[in-house]
């Protein structure tokens, strides 16, 4: 299971993510300020945390990450331990497009009038 949070730039008090077993992984991309308590503990699954923005840490903090402790404002500051992603395939080339269809063929001028007839 996986958590994504990518609008979320501060928390004014507590940010908290605790005893989720089937959490492997979150991201947090632009969450740059916690003015509290910063807790990701008891998440047994959890490998993958993403806090790229994070320079602004309160009074208390407690990171674990799969049976390791962060807990420093160095450590955790701007932090990714997740994989970067496989990157795309490259594009192959557009199909060779088709020449343009035929021209109809011009119009035949309309047969003449007949004579008036009097």
């Amino acid at each position: 299971t996986s958590l994504s949070v990518p609008m979320l730039a501060s928390v004014g008090e507590y940010f908290r993510i605790l005893s989720n077993a089937a959490l492997t992984s979150m991201s947090v991309p632009v969450l740059a300020s916690v003015g509290g308590y910063f807790e990701i503990v008891s998440n047994s699954a959890l490998q993958c945390v993403e806090l790229t923005s994070l320079d602004n840490l309160g009074t208390s903090r407690e990171v674990q990450v799969a049976d390791s402790s962060v807990s420093t404002d160095a450590d955790l500051a701007g932090s990714n331990n997740c994989p970067s992603p496989p990157s795309p395939p490259p594009s192959s080339p557009p199909p060779p497009s088709s020449p343009p269809p035929p021209s109809p063929p011009p119009l035949s001028p309309p047969p003449p009038s007949p004579p008036p007839m009097s």
